[in-house]
């Protein structure tokens, strides 16, 4: 990331653009807007610059690079005056017009990425290529109310280190700075370097590359032994424990046990059917906004934003706050369950069990992120992209195997930004045993604790929105006030509890209130279900009818308190009442489609789907080499074939890292302790295990609903317990 740059012409061109883009008012010609626009950044263009006849102001600029870069710089001007062909390619494919807002050719991109790439020539026992380089420049405009942002490209010498470049660019900062007159105007400079180094010499990939290779080997090697084992031993007595235990990492067992439909005995499959949903809604607003970032009529977005066409995805974000109450009233559910027949709390096997579920997916997107993804040749704009991610993880990566990133690193927080949710739910896991325990042995000191809480998850994040005009329109504008929202506020366990906390007590509600279930409570639940769904769709409107691009001067405070406290919660309230209904069979037709056997394996893959598929939008979008022309039919459309790669990738992604260390998990745990075996995501009771809880569960209740509802539940808690955001 490179230091701030002021440049002196940025006034005028950044109005016009920003006038003709977004307001509409400016009757400025397109081509003249264009031309001067690609003046500018041609007097940004540091190669271009050395081609001008003033060279000592470009010696200047470069004064600063090492020896190598400084001679080959010079080789290329004097290349460039012979009218040599390599020197004017690498001219050519530099200052293309990228900028994102006004309409983009990208087939020119990636043919300056092409041809910039495949420079090759030998000059004075020199052997000199061509580095690409993507700049952007983020101008802030009018002390923050608007970040308008604008793209080129370079072509510069491979003797020239990205800290050559750097240095270039500081070189550049000095000499284009904005008069006082125009302090309204911040400008910060970044760019992005193709590596010419052979990726397979860096030690890095190379013990990366490694550990796949004997992962991988690894699950061939116990997928050949399933298969002989299958073929020769037909009646599956296996005495040798050693090939037992190998066997259970098969990539075909294990492919089966995912892919099967059939519910175990007792299963809760309206479970399942959200948390797939949920998952199908975060890849419909992650589709978006790759999507309208390679569009060719930007000028359409706003008014799409203000219509009830956006609404779908506007308001997408309360599809985590499904999986927060999913969180929280499993593992309530399970823990309250567990503790009233009197098993021991065991602290350390209740952190070690959520960290080993959750971490080898992070670590694996974390190994392939930094190491593998970069290696992949799909064109310019996702080497631009993936070299970011690279970046920004190679500086995270810890705190992300610890959970602590929404606190340390945040500037880095841009790593793989959907894993967000991980931290907050991991953070919110740990204080967890605070309110479970209290409500399992002493329920009504509990029951205080967790109404305080409920108090402070409203009131924490309504003072918080207040004090820092943060607002809730988060996807409606694109401002430094939005960027320091969505990192401060939105990510962090304050603002995301009240769901989390609703699924507690619902968890609660169904252990200890089991006596007190009436068809007047059905009939309220589903009341307040679809209250709370209108509220939520509906009241988004606000912000599209008051917010516009400098919403700031439109803060609305009173609302924003309000919806800071309680849209989460009304949310939650939603969930609880569809989960509550459907499982006493009060929920008709939702209860049937969420309960369709297909989501079942949908759902044990959910949580690969979710760490992989933000790298799949990203390669799909970024390698194609037309923009689009956006209307909501066309993404819409598109969004089901994301879906589908997303799936597929989850899958494969579910194999390889998921699988074989829960497996691990439930080999150490079978040792430890008889705590119910882990296999492939689901948690299998011993039958003496099963046969006793079925019979304590006959005593307990004559109520033939809620019996059949505790039934599923036992089974379906530890099923859901390894295959959930939980």
């Amino acid at each position: 990331m490179l230091s701030r740059v002021k440049l002196r012409w940025a006034m005028l061109i950044i109005t016009l653009q920003f006038s003709f883009i977004f307001l509409g008012q400016c009757k400025t010609n397109e081509t003249s807007v264009l031309s001067q626009a690609k003046k500018f950044r041609q007097k940004l263009n540091a190669v271009n610059l050395l081609m001008e006849n003033d060279f000592d102001h470009g010696k200047d600029i470069w004064a600063s690079t090492n020896t190598e870069c400084y001679n080959q710089i010079k080789i290329l001007r004097s290349a460039n005056a012979s009218k040599e062909t390599w020197a004017q390619q690498m001219l050519q494919a530099s200052s293309t017009n990228t900028s994102r807002f006004y309409k983009i050719n990208r087939i020119d991109e990636f043919k300056s990425y092409y041809e910039c790439s495949s420079i090759s020539t030998k000059k004075n026992d020199l052997e000199i290529g061509g580095r690409y380089c993507k700049h952007d420049l983020d101008i802030n405009v009018n002390t923050g109310s608007f970040i308008y942002v604008t793209e080129f490209t370079s072509c510069y010498p491979t003797g020239c280190s990205e800290n050559d470049i750097e240095n270039v660019w500081k070189k550049l900062e000095t000499n284009f700075t904005l008069s006082q007159t125009h302090n309204a105007f911040e400008v910060h400079g970044s760019s992005i370097c193709k590596s010419t180094e052979n990726g397979f010499k860096n030690l890095g990939v190379i013990i990366a590359v490694v550990i796949l290779i004997v992962l991988i080997c690894f699950l061939l090697l116990s997928t050949i032994c399933d298969v002989y084992i299958r073929i020769i031993k037909k009646d599956g007595n296996i005495k040798n424990n050693y090939l037992r235990i190998l066997k259970e990492f098969s990539l075909y067992t294990n492919s089966l046990r995912i892919l099967s439909t059939k519910a175990p005995q007792g299963n809760l499959p309206v479970i399942s059917g959200l948390r797939f949903m949920s998952m199908c809604w975060v890849i419909l607003q992650h589709s978006y906004t790759y999507y309208l970032k390679y569009i060719t009529n930007p000028n359409d977005i706003y008014p799409w934003l203000h219509s009830y066409d956006s609404l779908h995805f506007l308001i997408s974000g309360f599809a985590v706050d499904t999986f927060f109450v999913l969180s929280g009233f499993l593992m309530s559910y399970i823990f309250l369950n567990q503790m009233s027949k009197n098993q021991k709390f065991n602290p350390l096997q209740y952190y070690f069990h959520r960290y080993i579920r959750l971490t080898p997916a992070v670590g694996a997107i974390l190994l392939l992120t930094i190491f593998i993804f970069p290696l992949i040749n799909l064109g310019p704009v996702w080497h631009q992209s993936i070299e970011e991610q690279k970046n920004h993880c190679s500086k995270i990566w810890w705190p992300m195997l610890l959970y602590v990133s929404n606190y340390v690193e945040t500037e880095h927080v841009y790593c793989q930004n959907h894993l967000w949710y991980l931290p907050v739910e991991m953070q919110l896991f740990w204080i967890s045993p605070l309110i479970l325990y209290p409500l399992a042995k002493k329920p009504k000191i509990g029951l205080v604790i967790l109404a305080l809480c409920f108090i402070v998850s409203i009131i924490t994040p309504a003072v918080i929105s207040a004090i820092n005009k943060y607002s809730n329109g988060l996807l409606l504008g694109f401002n430094q006030n939005i960027l320091d929202a969505g990192i401060n506020f939105f990510m962090v366990p304050y603002n995301r509890a009240g769901p989390w906390l609703m699924g507690i007590l619902l968890g609660y509600i169904l252990v200890h209130k089991k006596d007190q279930i009436k068809k007047t409570f059905m009939v309220l639940a589903w009341i307040l279900a679809v209250l709370a769904l209108g509220f939520s769709f509906f009241s988004y409107r606000f912000y599209q009818s008051k917010i516009d691009l400098d919403y700031n001067e439109n803060y609305f405070i009173c609302w924003e308190i309000f919806y800071s406290g309680f849209s989460h919660h009304i949310w939650g309230l939603c969930v609880c009442c569809i989960i509550y209904v459907c499982s006493f069979g009060y929920g008709g037709i939702v209860n049937k489609f969420l309960s369709l056997p297909i989501f079942l394996p949908l759902g044990k893959i959910s949580y690969s789907v979710y760490v992989i598929h933000a790298t799949i939008l990203d390669m799909i979008f970024s390698s194609n080499r037309v923009d689009y022309y956006f209307t909501n039919f066309d993404i819409v459309s598109k969004y089901f074939s994301m879906v589908i790669w997303s799936l597929i990738a989850g899958f494969i992604f579910c194999l390889l890292f998921e699988t074989p260390f829960l497996v691990l998990e439930k080999i150490l745990r079978g040792k430890l302790t008889n705590v119910p075996s882990v296999q492939n995501g689901v948690s299998h009771v011993s039958k003496s295990s099963s046969t006793s809880t079925d019979l304590e569960l006959k005593s307990q209740s004559h109520d033939d609903n809620f019996h059949n509802f505790v039934y599923k539940v036992i089974s379906a808690t530890n099923f859901l317990n390894n295959n959930c955001f939980d």
